[in-house]
């Protein structure tokens, strides 16, 4: 009688855990970071670097699917401007542009996460 109760009890609660789990919140964080270009044409020093939060969004697939339409609008802000060259690649679920003209080289990123994950550095 005692084990029924424990099994009927574990599966009420890995019920519950499995609907909290489902129904969390997804962000859409946006990356920015910009560098300066050394005389000998490689990436230098760090100059800004910020975290921002986009949007939020009831699932991953939701969320997933605006991160390439933002990396697009970053790369639309450049475009047509003459000297400035692209790049895009996705490295750990992260989607990235990567925009250099000049001295400077800037990467936009968009990446989706839990509400519980804050991507930025604890201070």
């Amino acid at each position: 009688m005692k084990w029924s109760r424990l099994v009927l009890a574990a599966v009420v609660l890995g019920g519950f855990a499995s609907v909290a789990s489902a129904g969390s919140t997804w962000i859409l964080w946006s990356e920015y970071m910009k560098f300066d270009i050394t005389p000998a044409g490689e990436v230098g020093e760090l100059t800004a670097h910020l975290w921002e939060i986009e949007n939020a969004f009831e699932t991953r697939a939701q969320c997933l699917g605006e991160t390439e339409k933002y990396i697009a609008e970053m790369e639309s802000l450049h475009k047509g401007r003459k000297g400035v060259d692209f790049a895009r690649d996705e490295i750990a679920g992260r989607k990235r542009v990567h925009v250099q003209s000049g001295t400077q080289k800037e990467i936009y990123s968009a990446v989706c996460l839990p509400e519980t994950v804050d991507p930025r550095e604890k201070k």
